[in-house]
């Protein structure tokens, strides 16, 4: 027998492909300019954090916060954006910081909020888009609490 916790992640990955339809999403305004400002970005190493701070330089961030749970994932991240031909040819060149977060740590948010505070003058933008993606029950093995919910 197969238990409920199976049955609706089998039914998840078999319906949500059928159900869920992305409408256009339409172009950035070529206007949009972040010139001047500082930009954060947590969960930077994959999926929509990373394409989020391509769209940041490409729309002229002067500094850009990568915060990853591992430094050298951002680190690979830092190099593959600044080998990008559109960041890579532009006069000037951003400021790209990799910072480490793991919003499973309360030291680690600690210590990442206390670097922040201490090197940034002015954060203008914070895209928190760090998640974790499980079907699996798990825990923070530092706080004891749920990981996702």
């Amino acid at each position: 027998m197969i238990s409920p916790c199976k049955a609706a992640q089998f039914l998840f990955v078999l319906y949500t492909p059928m159900f869920s339809i992305q409408p256009p999403v339409s172009e950035l305004p070529a206007s949009l300019d972040f010139h001047g400002r500082t930009v954060l970005v947590t969960g930077a190493n994959g999926g929509l954090g990373r394409t989020a701070c391509l769209h940041y330089l490409q729309h002229n961030a002067s500094t850009l916060i990568i915060a990853v749970r591992r430094l050298p994932e951002g680190e690979a991240v830092k190099s593959e954006l600044l080998a990008h031909p559109y960041v890579k040819n532009k006069e000037d060149q951003p400021k790209i910081l990799v910072y480490e977060l793991d919003l499973s740590s309360h030291s680690s948010v600690t210590a990442f909020v206390s670097r922040l505070q201490a090197e940034i003058p002015r954060l203008h933008i914070a895209l928190l888009n760090a998640g974790i993606y499980s079907l699996d029950w798990k825990v923070s093995p530092h706080t004891g609490k749920e990981m996702t919910f």
